[in-house]
């Protein structure tokens, strides 16, 4: 392997022209061109982790205001702007330190973390696979191996007998739960599940989903739908409760108690003030780890009411949903198994890269 170029030794003889480039970059024709891709791309990824070992303090002391007066100019031009080299300078000398180095022991508190430098190269499988898991012809492996990874998390979750497992692992029947982008996309689908589960096709009413809200408001008998959730909820709730159409006014906020868990006396006080207006309870949310300060909400007791009022329970375990893999601390999160849960990967989940949500029920 060629010697690892720094910044400061960087050749600078490449010739920035679309031909040079389309024959490195998108059709490496023969070996010299695979040798040039790959002497530049080892540039960029040891030049960036060698610059973030080295500088572990916080990043430059530049203003955005000041940093967006460099990113004004909006034309495309037809012809390369810089030789590859320059581009590499510019990302390790001018991008890079201005980023946030979530690897450094000074960024602490946040939901995002260093991964590992093997993972660049993992990520890399999965860039060059291109595979879109959302149909079989554009994954085929893929989405049986999806379906074999949610099936571990769930039993982690929920640890129902083996034999559960055996029968819906693979079933193209059933579903476990499912990958999404990241923990707000996860909350979406769980309430929309919800709310669908609420408001789903009875007798001579088709559903929410065929025949609006206000149609579901009329066959319910109620005057509108609610989501109750500690103060200590994630905003990505305000954004389900505007998506799914019952308003961020309905997403009810429940005071909490000394330790940042919600008040159950306070729960109860809510639900009954929603009953006297006729407003259905869509779904009653527990927090597994609040992003704030990381406590846990009282889920068994979260889920008796639940059960004792008759509504959906949902727990948002994206920051702490991986403590399961803790046989010391599992305990913390008894109750979630009684819910729909979501875990969001790049949060303590180690080693994930940003973004992915997990959803199971």
């Amino acid at each position: 392997m060629n010697p690892i170029s720094t910044p400061g030794n960087i050749p600078s003889d490449l010739v920035a022209d679309w031909q040079t480039l389309h024959r490195v970059f998108i059709r490496p024709e023969d070996e010299k061109s695979r040798q040039t891709l790959i002497k530049y791309m080892e540039q960029i990824l040891f030049g960036l982790h060698e610059f973030l070992n080295s500088h572990v303090g916080v990043t430059e002391a530049i203003p955005l205001a000041t940093l967006a007066k460099s990113y004004t100019d909006t034309t495309i031009r037809r012809e390369p702007e810089k030789k590859l080299a320059d581009v590499i300078k510019d990302i390790i000398n001018e991008i890079a330190p201005r980023a946030v180095n979530v690897a450094s022991p000074y960024f602490i508190g946040h939901m995002t973390s260093a991964i590992p430098f093997f993972m660049v190269h993992l990520k890399a499988i999965t860039a060059a696979l291109n595979q879109n898991l959302i149909k079989l012809e554009t994954s085929k492996v893929l989405s049986v191996l999806e379906k074999q990874v949610l099936a571990k998390v769930h039993r982690m979750v929920y640890n129902r007998e083996p034999a559960f497992y055996d029968t819906h692992v693979q079933n193209v029947d059933t579903c476990l739960g499912l990958f999404t982008n990241g923990g707000t996309t996860a909350n979406i689908t769980a309430l929309w599940a919800a709310r669908n589960r609420l408001c789903g096709p009875t007798n001579d009413f088709a559903g929410l989903a065929i025949e609006g809200l206000p149609r579901a408001l009329e066959y319910l008998n109620c005057t509108g739908l609610a989501i109750m959730v500690s103060r200590r909820g994630h905003y990505s709730l305000g954004k389900a409760a505007d998506l799914l159409g019952i308003g961020r006014k309905q997403l009810i906020l429940v005071d909490t108690d000394v330790n940042n868990r919600i008040d159950m006396e306070s729960l109860r006080e809510e639900y009954d003030r929603l009953q006297q207006q006729n407003i259905r309870v869509l779904a009653l949310v527990g927090i597994a780890g609040t992003t704030e300060t990381g406590h846990i909400d009282p889920l068994e007791e979260m889920a008796d009411f639940a059960a004792e009022v008759g509504c959906y329970f949902h727990v948002d375990a994206a920051w702490g949903g991986p403590t399961l893999f803790s046989d010391t601390h599992r305990h913390l999160l008894r109750g979630i198994e009684r819910a729909v849960t979501i875990i969001d990967c790049h949060k303590q989940s180690e080693m994930m890269p940003m973004s992915a949500g997990m959803v199971f029920r």
